[in-house]
């Protein structure tokens, strides 16, 4: 069940990140 989250979660901050730079810059920080 673990697993499965991890893997739903790893595209979705993908995405986040193809919208707009400012999500990395964010995370980075």
């Amino acid at each position: 069940m673990s697993e499965t989250k991890i893997s739903d979660e790893l595209p979705q901050i993908q995405i986040q990140t193809d919208r707009g730079n400012m999500t990395i810059e964010m995370f980075e920080d």
